[in-house]
């Protein structure tokens, strides 16, 4: 399982590379880089709906119909 520390350092690292390309977001959809990113545990390997993962230096977001604890704002 990670741990939200890990997963909020996985989060600094993207956000470096965020500024590098000059984005100021990014969109994620797939449930294993949620997962990496988020620390938001997959109970499955089968996702019967879908999940988003708004990202940026500001508020972020997780829409997704998994219960838990994970490394996002809102």
């Amino acid at each position: 399982m990670l741990t939200l520390e890990g997963c909020r350092g996985r989060q600094r690292r993207l956000l470096e590379r965020m500024d590098e390309a000059n984005l100021d977001s990014v969109l994620i959809y797939e449930p294993r880089d949620i997962y990496y990113l988020t620390g938001l545990l997959r109970e499955s390997k089968v996702y019967p709906r879908p999940n988003l993962l708004f990202f940026s230096a500001e508020p972020s977001w997780l829409i997704t119909w998994m219960d838990g604890d994970a490394a996002v704002d809102q």
